[in-house]
Order: C-alpha cells, then sequence, then structure tokens
C-alpha cells in the first residue's frame, strides 16, 4: 500500500511535495471602505488595493449581519504586513500581476478540529467529510476521487497515515498557513515576471487526507494548486525557506499545465513523463527564485541531500533507466515514504538536469510542449550515466 501511496502523491508532494501594488504602502481611507464592503458582501478580504491583487477568501465563517469584526481587520492588516517582509526579505519589487484567489479552510479547519480531536477516528474522519469540507464539495471530491482512482480507501490511509498524527503537527500546520498567506501572491507575481505566463489562479490551503503538499489541478474551473497542510507539516516544510520553494514549483507545474493547455498537447503518464513533469517544475522553481533553490533539501533529508545527489548524478541516471527497463515503479524517486541510499525525492533533482540539458537546445516553452519527452529524457539520461559516480 505504501507504493501505491507513494506513486499518487508523486506528481505534486514534493516530500512524495502582474497587479499589484508597491509593498509596504499604507491603505488609505477610500481602501478600507472597498474592503468592508467587499468583506461584508463576499466574505473576502483584499491585499493592497482592492479588488486589484490578490484576495483571500475564508470558506467555511460565516457571513457576519451586522458588520465586519475588528479582529478579522487586524488579520488583513497582519496579512498585508507579513506579505510586505516576505517581499522584502526575497529582495523583490511588488509589482502588476494578475489576480489570484486564496482560499484558506484553515479557520474553518481549527474549528472543527477543537470539536473532535478527542473522538473515535471515525467519527473525525466522517465529520471532516461533512463539516469541514461541507463548504467546498469540489476540494473533498477531489481527493476522493485520486484515491478512487487508485483503487485505494481513503479512509484507510486517512485513518493509518493522516489522522493520528494532526494534533502534534498542528504547530507545524498553523506556521506552514501563516507563511502560505504571506509569500504566495509575491511569488506569484515573480514567476509572471519570469516566465511568459499570464493567467489567473486559485491557490487552495487546507487540510486533507494526504493528497500532496502541493497539487497543481483546476479548481472551479481556473488553474489552481491545491497546498495540504497534513503534508507540508509532514515534511518538515513550514519555514518559509521551504515554502517558498514549494510555491514555486507547483507554479511550475502550473505554467506547463496551461501552456500545453493552450496549444492543445494533453498531458502524459508513466515514468518517463513523470521524470520530465518534475524535473520541468524544479527547473521553473529555479528560475523564478534564482539563484537556485532545492526545497527537497532540508534537515529531514538527511541535510546533504543536494551535494550527494550531484556526487551519485551518473549512478542515479543508470538506476533510473534500470527501474524502467525492469517495469518496476519508480516511486522510490518521487515517493515522500519511500528512499533511494536513504535520500528521497531525487527524481527531483534528476528530472532538474534533464531540463537543464534540453534547455541548452530549445526554450523553454518549446520543452513544455514536447511531443515524445520519453526520446529525449531517455537519451539525456545516457549521457549523464557516463558520468559515474
Amino acid at each position: 500500500m505504501l507504493i501505491g501511496v507513494a506513486e499518487r502523491r508523486q506528481r505534486r508532494n514534493h516530500r512524495d511535495r502582474k497587479p499589484g501594488s508597491s509593498a509596504g504602502r499604507a491603505v488609505n481611507p477610500d481602501t478600507n471602505a472597498q474592503i468592508r464592503l467587499a468583506c461584508l458582501t463576499r466574505q473576502v478580504y483584499h491585499s493592497w488595493d482592492a479588488a486589484k491583487v490578490c484576495f483571500i477568501r475564508l470558506e467555511g465563517w460565516p457571513r457576519q449581519p451586522g458588520g465586519v469584526p475588528a479582529d478579522r481587520f487586524a488579520r488583513c492588516a497582519r496579512f498585508a504586513a507579513a506579505e510586505a517582509r516576505a517581499v522584502s526579505r526575497l529582495g523583490w519589487q511588488m509589482t502588476q500581476s494578475r489576480m489570484c484567489e486564496l482560499i484558506d479552510t484553515f479557520p474553518a479547519f481549527l474549528t472543527y478540529w477543537t470539536r473532535v480531536q478527542g473522538n473515535p477516528l471515525d467519527d473525525q474522519l466522517e465529520r471532516w467529510a461533512m463539516e469541514y469540507l461541507s463548504s467546498c464539495p469540489e476540494l473533498l471530491d477531489k481527493q476522493i476521487e485520486d484515491y478512487s482512482s487508485q483503487n485505494l480507501d481513503w479512509r484507510q490511509i486517512a485513518r493509518e497515515k493522516v489522522f493520528p498524527y494532526l494534533t502534534e503537527r498542528l504547530p507545524a500546520m498553523q506556521e506552514a498557513h501563516q507563511n502560505l498567506l504571506a509569500l504566495c501572491q509575491p511569488i506569484y507575481a515573480r514567476a509572471q515576471q519570469v516566465l511568459p505566463f499570464d493567467s489567473k489562479a486559485i491557490f487552495v490551503i487546507y487540510v486533507g487526507i494526504g493528497c500532496g503538499a502541493g497539487w497543481a489541478t483546476t479548481f472551479r474551473g481556473l488553474p489552481a494548486i491545491l497546498f495540504g497542510l497534513e503534508n507540508i507539516a509532514e515534511s518538515g516544510w513550514s519555514d518559509p525557506q521551504a515554502i517558498t520553494g514549494l510555491v514555486a514549483h507547483e507554479i511550475g507545474h502550473l505554467v506547463h499545465h496551461h501552456w500545453r493547455a493552450q496549444y492543445g498537447k494533453p498531458l502524459g503518464s508513466g515514468p518517463w513523463w513523470q521524470l520530465y513533469e518534475e524535473g520541468f517544475a524544479q527547473y521553473c522553481e529555479n528560475l523564478i527564485l534564482a539563484p537556485s533553490t532545492w526545497h527537497q533539501a532540508t534537515d529531514d533529508n538527511d541535510g546533504n541531500w543536494l551535494d550527494w545527489c550531484q556526487r551519485h548524478k551518473g549512478w542515479l541516471a543508470a538506476e533510473f533507466v534500470r527501474t524502467v527497463d525492469a517495469g518496476k515503479p519508480v516511486s522510490p524517486f518521487f515517493g515522500s515514504w519511500l528512499e533511494i541510499c536513504g535520500k528521497s525525492e531525487t527524481g527531483y533533482f534528476l528530472g532538474y538536469e534533464v531540463i537543464k540539458e534540453l534547455e541548452k537546445h530549445f526554450h523553454l516553452n518549446e520543452i513544455a510542449l514536447l511531443e515524445n519527452p520519453e526520446v529525449y529524457v531517455r537519451s539525456i539520461l545516457e549521457q549523464i550515466k557516463e558520468y559515474g559516480g
């Protein structure tokens, strides 16, 4: 069962993982009035210039008939300040970007979890579906269908791998939640500067059943990234640096899928496609966050992950080709619960090396639209094998 779960998560769980305004500018009274009106009518917080940049929808929170509590305005102000600090740390300037919507279900999760954390597991699972995600049926359906497509029982996975650990991982989930609120919009704006990518997007923060720290997909008819706080906490990716890498990586997937859809190119499947797809996202992460970043290289992944991958690049390439030719699953290269020589997620490094080589001969958008990536990927891996190591 562990292999099946890892194969499911390996695509997007990276432990498996330009309208804006000037940062720091005070919100004027007119903008405050627009924010108040938006909150009263649509359960929305607007960041920076109301109705221009990124807004946060708090799913599961009831609308207030008599006005908006002061603590919600305080939270909006804290979010704007955190976003400004994040942009400053990254050394970026806030610039104009297309609107991105951030749907935040974590407050609703905390309300639900306070009521059920002492209950039997089966009751927690049923109320997770019937109460916490009642306002987001599409989000619930996506997770359940993901398991069903692999003939896996979502309840069994949740009982064994997720829900027993939620309480102990709650502080890490809270940290990840705050960092996602602060970082998603500026990283998205940065990606639109670096890549020729211009599309609306939805970011969803939720606590799920192990479907991935990040999941590039569609939601409500738009390109979307679903951020699973339970998997982010499990992976040790709650700090700003790891969150920054994760968000950029998933935006890389979003760009890849968007470009292929624009030109009528279907997404692929299988081990060669997976190495190509994850490598493309990793390459985009490095472009967006230049200089190079590797959010997989955490202390939880043995600290020297990148150095080890570089020294064993030839061996990793040979092992991947051997694994595919033997008809074995490549989940040890990607899965969050599996390892190769004590290192997890080495497939992301290997895929990045493939895309880096392709970039010597093609533009990035041409790489994204390759008709038969298997031919290119295998050929490059055969070359990398010669390096040894």
